[in-house]
């Protein structure tokens, strides 16, 4: 384990500063498999198969660690009971109405009882459920009717873009996941060299990847001055 933590410091030393763009990261990806001929062409991995490796990456370091949270609003319509939810949703945190929390039930909880599908208007929802078909949607229990402006607030895990220019931020750009981009790279490095099998290289990669996301998973919501049980002493 010591060796692997000296490995990523050496690495964090090497790059100019945390943030690393699409195509610096390709670069090192590339440096690690050892895949950096002066003469591109003579290159054994297309710039396909590193473009795709380094994604994958980013998609599975966001499954582990939820590490972009987003808050979207959709206006509620008065008869309408389900909505789309926004195309970069990975998983919902919460759902409010109006500033009121709506607990989440699943649509077999709701069949418990048969007749919310065909229940009648209703002014506010009471609970959502969410359907993942061919775009996921959020639903009430109810059928909102309301002739007032009301808000429904989504607070959810989002999806990363796609990486594909050279000046692409990974992590949609956030400030604060910098210090983990190198981590793509021995994740990428490493699917490239099971590709290639060279099971040895890969497994070293991926030890070092894992090690990194275990420390971003652990450390991106870390929140110091939190104080268990402690409240507001009046003066």
């Amino acid at each position: 384990m010591k060796k692997i933590q000296l490995i990523v410091l050496m690495v964090m030393i090497s790059v100019n500063s945390f943030a690393m763009n699409f195509g610096e990261i390709t670069v090192f990806t590339r440096y690690l498999v050892n895949d950096n001929n002066a003469d591109p062409a003579a290159n054994h991995f297309t710039g396909v198969r590193i473009s795709s490796a380094v994604n994958i990456i980013q998609s599975n370091m966001m499954t582990e660690t939820f590490p972009i949270e987003k808050i979207s609003t959709i206006a509620i319509v008065s008869g309408q009971r389900e909505y789309s939810l926004p195309t970069d949703t990975f998983a919902l945190q919460r759902v409010l109405i109006d500033n009121k929390l709506l607990p989440q039930k699943s649509i077999a909880k709701l069949d418990d009882d048969n007749s919310w599908q065909v229940a009648g208007d209703s002014q506010t929802p009471t609970c959502y459920y969410v359907k993942h078909t061919t775009a996921s949607v959020i639903g009430f229990n109810v059928i909102p009717s309301t002739t007032n402006s009301v808000i429904m607030t989504i607070q959810y895990v989002a999806m990363p873009s796609t990486l594909s220019n050279d000046s692409d931020i990974p992590f949609d750009g956030l400030t604060r996941l910098e210090p983990f981009h190198f981590g793509l790279c021995f994740g990428a490095a490493a699917l490239l060299c099971y590709q290639d099998n060279r099971s040895a290289d890969g497994d070293r990669y991926w030890l070092i990847y894992n090690s990194i996301v275990k420390n971003m998973d652990t450390t991106i919501r870390l929140t110091p001055d939190w104080q268990s049980g402690v409240s507001a002493i009046s003066q």
